[in-house]
């Protein structure tokens, strides 16, 4: 069984930002999969799953996602070596490239440490889709910190943008579980 999750933060506030694009991004897989979410209290996690894959959102806030990914892993007995699959936003990719990588650091993103810090291991399969601009960024934008720009809203070009690159994640995904996991880089137009 494949333990997918996907980063973000709960409540309403998050829901189009950013860093929220994992959340995002196995909410269409869900979709296509025709898998319902429900909230796993003492997961700290909204799941949705089948026989062949776990799909879960950690409601514990990005920077903690670490807590639900360790209650989950332990309740299902599932090793992240052979089984986990995390999905996130990448800042350090353009908007419309999502790379695959397997057992590489943070990179800075917390949300990913907080798993590693949880599990003591960065042997796992990542998704990363990328959040930042592909065009110039102002002056004022440029200032912005990183915590800061992760949860600001895509602009209205990216917006447009969004379903294809869903709709990659999702094909990526479902590939990656019917065929197993291999490092790539895609880009989405």
């Amino acid at each position: 069984m494949y333990l997918i999750i996907g980063l973000g933060n709960p409540g309403e506030e998050y829901e189009s930002t950013r860093h929220n694009v994992g959340f995002l991004a196995v909410d269409e897989f869900a979709k296509e999969q025709q898998l319902e979410w429900k909230l796993q209290k003492k997961l700290s996690a909204e799941i949705s799953k089948n026989q062949k894959i776990l799909l879960a959102k950690p409601q514990t806030f990005m920077n903690n996602s670490g807590v639900a990914v360790q209650f989950i892993t332990r309740t299902y007995n599932l090793a992240p070596r052979t089984s986990l699959i995390v999905v996130h936003d990448e800042i350090d990719l353009n908007v419309g490239t999502i790379r695959i990588s397997h057992n590489s650091s943070a990179a800075g993103h917390r949300g990913v440490q907080s798993i590693i810090d949880h599990l003591a291991t960065k042997d796992f399969w990542r998704v990363r889709i990328g959040i930042r601009p592909i065009t110039r960024i102002s002056n004022l934008e440029s200032r912005i910190s990183t915590p800061d720009f992760v949860l600001k809203h895509f602009s209205k070009e990216e917006k447009k943008r969004l379903p294809n690159i869903l709709e990659a994640a999702t094909a990526i995904l479902t590939e990656m579980i019917e065929k197993g996991p291999t490092i790539k880089t895609v880009h989405i137009q």
